[in-house]
């Protein structure tokens, strides 16, 4: 399923995908897998998780829009299998030349976030990876003076020295579990509760990302009497517009 809220663009919440990929908030951005999916008993969330495996190759997709924004975290959890070199927990782009990743092994045993626009490949690495046959939560958040990793809640790695943004990409092959390099390996293990947010959420709040497994939603830090009003390409409105509208997290059509 996929939640939204306040600030919240999209969010994954394979919350244990429970025998569909369809978007749980009111932006409609549901996932498509590549093969047949297999799920899995062993959750966070939910009743279910998704498996991923090379030898069967399936892969998950999702919506063009979910990775255009200036600011992104993208969250979940993960029970890594194998870990086989170069493959990716997510990666945004449209071609070896642009992209965003995440591997929890870049050639070093090392949690990799890398990001890419026909330029250099700019990168924060960990040095650590994921305990194989574990529950893990990973998240990676790109905000406007740090990108950082997390892993269970706690900073592993950041920089200040990301200065591409997600915008500049304007990633249009969305793949949790597949690189967009042929040669690289499908994911090997499970993932669940997978959130994408339009923002860098904060320390604080993935905390609260990994104690909620029931329902997605931020709540905002501090409440305000005006309605928080966006667009379904989770841009933020001043007032409501024909069409689709999110106003406080609910779904408002307006013709």
């Amino acid at each position: 399923h996929l939640h939204a809220g306040c600030h919240i663009f999209a969010g994954l919440v394979v919350e244990g995908i429970d025998g569909n990929l369809f978007d749980a908030s009111p932006h409609m951005m549901d996932a498509a897998y590549y093969g047949k999916p297999n799920y899995s008993d062993e959750h966070k969330s939910g009743t279910q998780s998704l498996v991923f495996s090379s030898s069967t190759g399936g892969y998950l997709q999702l919506p063009y829009e979910v990775a255009n924004s200036e600011e992104l975290t993208v969250a979940m959890w993960v029970n890594m299998l194998v870990n086989s070199q170069w493959q990716r927990l997510f990666d945004f782009g449209y071609d070896t030349d642009h992209y965003m990743f995440f591997t929890p092994n870049n050639g070093n045993r090392q949690l990799c976030f890398g990001i890419k626009n026909g330029g250099d490949e700019l990168t924060v690495t960990a040095d650590q990876t994921l305990t194989l046959q574990q529950w893990c939560h990973v998240a990676v958040t790109i905000g406007k003076n740090k990108t950082a990793i997390y892993v269970d809640g706690k900073e592993v790695a950041s920089s200040a020295g990301i200065i591409i943004r997600p915008t500049d990409i304007h990633p249009l092959l969305n793949f949790i579990g597949r690189s967009q390099f042929p040669s690289d390996p499908i994911f090997n293990g499970k993932i669940d509760d997978i959130r994408i947010y339009n923002y860098a959420i904060s320390a604080e709040e993935i905390t609260q990302v990994i104690s909620d497994t029931v329902n997605g939603v931020l709540q905002p830090s501090v409440k305000t009497s005006s309605p928080q009003i966006y667009g379904i390409d989770g841009v933020k409105r001043q007032k409501p517009r024909p069409g689709v509208n999110i106003i406080d997290e609910k779904k408002v059509i307006l013709r």
